[in-house]
């Protein structure tokens, strides 16, 4: 039996009165006051009974804060670098992981200006849309010469990643400006009050929104 789980991560969390009652609490999920450490988007998914179970106690701290403490109380983790990626993979490479999870599943690397195949991959999970670190590693020495290369698509459907030398051109941007997301979770357990009960695409484009599609300090704004 337990009151509560404290976590590590950077972000916040505050009590609100429910709409729906306006007399029970709810918990609502912010953004850490470090921008670069802030964890409130990997946290995203959790539910209401999961976050009342939950305090994050350096949630209103900045990182060198936490260090300033860690070294006030001489605790033995105080000089341990900064973790990368997953923090609880330890000495686990990222792909590994992948690779112990899902194995592999090769397929062609294809250029998406010419349609030529110019590599082979394991698997569609080890490459991310934007990606052009370690992108060289399955492209054909020759095709390499040609770069720098970035991933711009995937077609799962056909185990096919798409690359190319353009990271920019206009149809790549705008590819890259519009995504399906699943399983959208109001943290509240409802829609915010400005979009609850609409239910035309119309109604939902007038609808703007803060977003984050990956870890670190840039929000971003678009239409749900």
């Amino acid at each position: 039996d337990f009151d509560h789980v404290a976590s590590g991560h950077y972000a916040r969390l505050e009590d609100v009165v429910s709409p729906s009652t306006t007399t029970n609490l709810q918990k609502r999920l912010f953004r850490a006051p470090d921008p670069v450490k802030d964890q409130s988007y990997f946290l995203c998914a959790l539910t209401q009974k999961q976050l009342s179970k939950v305090i994050f106690p350096i949630g209103m701290y900045q990182k060198s804060e936490v260090r300033e403490l860690a070294n006030e109380f001489q605790l033995p983790n105080r000089n341990r670098p900064d973790s990368q990626g997953l923090c609880f993979l330890g000495k686990v490479k990222f792909d590994e992981f992948l690779a112990s999870y899902l194995g592999n599943r090769p397929g062609d690397v294809v250029d998406a200006m010419t349609g030529d195949i110019i590599g082979r991959h394991n698997g569609l999970w080890y490459h991310t849309v934007g990606q052009r670190k370690g992108i060289g590693k399955v492209m054909f020495p020759l095709a390499t010469a040609h770069g720098p290369w970035y991933v711009v698509a995937k077609d799962q459907g056909r185990d096919i990643v798409y690359v190319s030398n353009r990271y920019d051109e206009d149809d790549f941007a705008r590819a890259r400006s519009e995504f399906e997301l699943e399983d959208i979770r109001w943290i509240s357990g409802t829609p915010p009050l400005d979009v609850k009960g609409t239910e035309t695409d119309a109604e939902w484009s007038e609808v703007r929104f803060d977003l984050k599609i990956r870890h670190g300090p840039k929000i971003v704004q678009g239409t749900l």
